[in-house]
């Protein structure tokens, strides 16, 4: 296979188009740090509400602690999926027609399924990027122990499978859409 074949594939001109555009963006920058912020004090206020119960009077890090822990970190992970994807993947193609930018696209040497394909692993893109931003964390707590590394693993396949999912139904329902939806 040919590099060129391979960046038609996968769309790589719109990828880097869309990744350039959305790191610029300073909502960007505020999505990055409101998660990061809040992955961290539902976290910390876990760690404390943990620490002043009666459940673990010994030790911090025990086995039910770090589980517990890495599941609240799990369900923020899911959150983050189910409720910024949709919204990001959704207005992807509907932004570019809102923009006037489309038409200049189609005007290019990039066939419709290059700009949907690079629009979706852009996404896709993103939303590993997010996903993986806090994962330092999850694996101090693992190293810790009472964890794992296979439920970790398997609960990171789910959410990226999931991610994939609702990124592919968003682009689809953008695609689909003829005008801006707000």
């Amino acid at each position: 296979m040919s590099k060129e074949l391979i960046y038609r594939f996968f769309g790589v001109a719109m990828m880097q188009k869309d990744l350039f555009l959305a790191m610029k963006r300073t909502s960007w920058l505020v999505t990055q740090w409101a998660y990061t912020a809040v992955i961290g004090f539902v976290l910390a206020a876990n760690i404390v509400y943990m620490k002043a119960g009666d459940g673990f009077p010994d030790a911090l890090w025990s086995t039910r602690g770090a589980t517990e822990i890495v599941n609240v970190y799990m369900f923020m992970q899911l959150l983050l999926i189910c409720i910024i994807f949709p919204f990001l993947s959704g207005s992807s193609i509907t932004r570019e027609r809102s923009e006037k930018t489309w038409a200049l696209l189609k005007t290019t040497s990039l066939k419709p399924g290059e700009l949907i394909r690079g629009k979706f692993f852009s996404l896709v893109c993103l939303g590993l990027y997010l996903l993986f931003l806090s994962a330092p964390l999850l694996v101090c707590i693992t190293l810790l122990g009472g964890v794992n590394l296979s439920d970790v693993l398997f609960d990171s396949c789910f959410h990226i499978s999931l991610l994939v999912w609702i990124s592919a139904l968003g682009v689809l329902s953008s695609s689909m859409t003829r005008r801006r939806a707000l």
